[in-house]
């Protein structure tokens, strides 16, 4: 039937041929994804650090009374907590080498943290809602919100953790002093659905995939809107913004720097850095650039208002 079709009309087959081949690709990786998981034990996670790190887990309860899990190291007596959020699908070891990264923690108190609907936070329920996602992780921010010298809160996103920690940044601006966007989806035009996010949300598919797939197709789907209902926030921003994006993001089109630019406050400090070849997963192929983009936040966020 598809070399019939092919022969007869030749721009329908090939494309029909395409379909059905990546379909097949699909379905073989849900089938070989069903074994994947974005989850670390204890056990894996210190196995993995250095003898001189030592991980510290924690479950803290959000503002709304969800519980959300968390693993941190570095210094406690320190004046800077650096926060990181994962993107789609994920879990807080996505950021497990800058965790490790000693010099890091003599400066800050790292923690990362599995978002909602995967690891130890809500695990198996999506939560679209860019809004709730913030005021679940808030629950960090709050911890350090002292009477007297609270901790300055550093975020680190990448990916969808890219607009999460801009949102949070909207929603607590009193409690977040810098934000490091790596990578970022933020603009809802260069947002699609496309044909494999509506596969995966039939019945069958979701028989096929892993829980955490499942919860990120589903807060993929209504992206595009999210980003449109923070459209009219961006001009309340008030923090500084350090952006890293690679020219050859195929995920996540290097226009969303460029977005991210055109609609802050003209007044507000942004460094945009954008990095000639690299992809969407510069943040495991070049975390020396992350690094950097840390380090200029923990300097610029000593003047953010606080």
């Amino acid at each position: 039937m598809l070399l019939c079709l092919s022969h007869s009309i030749p721009g329908r087959g090939i494309q029909t041929v395409s379909t059905a081949f990546g379909l097949i690709a699909f379905i073989l990786f849900c089938l070989s994804a069903s074994a994947c998981s974005f989850n670390t034990t204890q056990s894996e996670a210190r196995d993995y650090f250095e003898p001189d790190v030592t991980p510290r887990f924690h479950t803290t309860v959000a503002p709304d009374g969800a519980a959300l899990y968390y693993v941190e190291t570095g210094r406690l007596e320190t004046e800077y907590n650096i926060i990181f959020v994962h993107g789609s699908p994920g879990g807080w070891s996505a950021f497990q080498k800058f965790l490790g990264n000693v010099e890091l923690g003599r400066q800050a108190r790292l923690i990362s943290v599995d978002r909602p609907g995967y690891g130890g936070t809500l695990p198996g329920r999506a939560v679209p809602s860019l809004a709730d996602q913030s005021r679940i992780i808030s629950a960090v921010l709050h911890q350090s919100n002292g009477t007297v010298n609270r901790r300055r809160n550093i975020l680190v996103g990448h990916s969808l953790g890219g607009p999460i920690v801009i949102r949070m940044a909207m929603q607590y601006p009193d409690l977040v002093d810098a934000v490091v966007v790596v990578a970022g989806s933020v603009d809802p035009q260069a947002e699609e659905i496309r044909w494999y996010n509506s596969l995966a949300h039939t019945m069958v598919m979701r028989r096929l995939l892993p829980r955490d797939w499942i919860v990120s197709n589903d807060e993929l789907l209504p992206l595009k809107s999210e980003l449109m209902r923070m459209e009219p926030m961006w001009n309340d921003l008030r923090i500084p913004l350090i952006v890293l994006h690679g020219t050859e993001d195929d995920l996540v089109p290097v226009a969303n720097a460029e977005y991210i630019r055109t609609h802050v406050p003209p007044e507000l400090p942004v460094s945009i850095r954008i990095i000639d070849g690299a992809d969407h997963f510069i943040l495991w192929e070049q975390p020396e650039l992350v690094i950097d983009c840390i380090e200029e936040a923990l300097q610029v966020s000593v003047t953010a208002t606080r």
